[in-house]
């Protein structure tokens, strides 16, 4: 018995049956062709190459990470708009990072200051401030502070970030309640690892 998964003589009577048979059947499988294109090759591509490339420009990563979210993340979550900021500011600091990294050279006074320069702050994994915003507090050690829910935010954003390949990111959101503030609000804190100097690199923003 002959078995067919495809009747191309059929298609061919049906083809010739008039030009708007042909034109409805190609735009319905163009249609299942493009749905199985931006669902399913696509995120599984960006997801392949977000394992294997250690850093990744800006645009791509924001691409990736809009197809196949950060690490914790649902792959189909939407990326809120602080997330974002946070994400492209961050990729801008591992970049610089990076290329130290490349060229075998040890961190320095100009990446610190670069580092301030777009809002990021480090610290290494026992809590102790290597750059602070305008260096104020560098030296001081944060790694028992506590949201207003009595949470430990730098001991879970260290033990989180410290299971990072280079170049990936998570985020914590916490209860923070600022100085001034006369409530406390939800804060968003995304953060990236550099193992080969013991250095978590973060920047938060609140999210209300």
């Amino acid at each position: 018995m002959r078995i067919t998964f495809f009747d191309f003589e059929k298609w061919r009577k049906l083809r010739g049956k008039g030009k708007w048979n042909f034109i409805l059947i190609y735009g319905v499988l163009w249609g299942i062709g493009s749905a199985l294109l931006f669902s399913l090759i696509i995120p599984l591509a960006l997801g392949w190459i977000g394992e294997r490339v250690s850093f990744m420009p800006v645009f791509v990563k924001s691409i990736t990470d809009f197809y196949c979210g950060s690490a914790g993340q649902s792959p189909w979550a939407s990326v809120p708009a602080v997330k974002q900021r946070l994400q492209t500011v961050l990729s801008r600091a591992m970049g610089c990072a990076n290329d130290y990294l490349v060229k075998g050279i040890a961190p320095d006074e100009s990446l610190r200051k670069k580092f301030d320069e777009l809002g990021v702050q480090v610290i290494n994994t026992n809590g102790v401030f290597i750059v602070s915003t305008g260096f104020k507090s560098d030296g001081v050690v944060i790694i028992d502070a506590k949201d207003e829910n009595g949470v430990p935010i730098v001991k879970k954003m260290i033990y989180k970030a410290m299971d990072l390949p280079f170049g990936r990111t998570d985020s914590i959101v916490y209860s923070w309640k600022n100085k001034d503030d006369p409530i406390s609000r939800d804060k968003m804190t995304l953060f990236a690892y550099i193992s080969e100097w013991n250095w978590v690199v973060f920047d938060g923003d609140f999210i209300d």
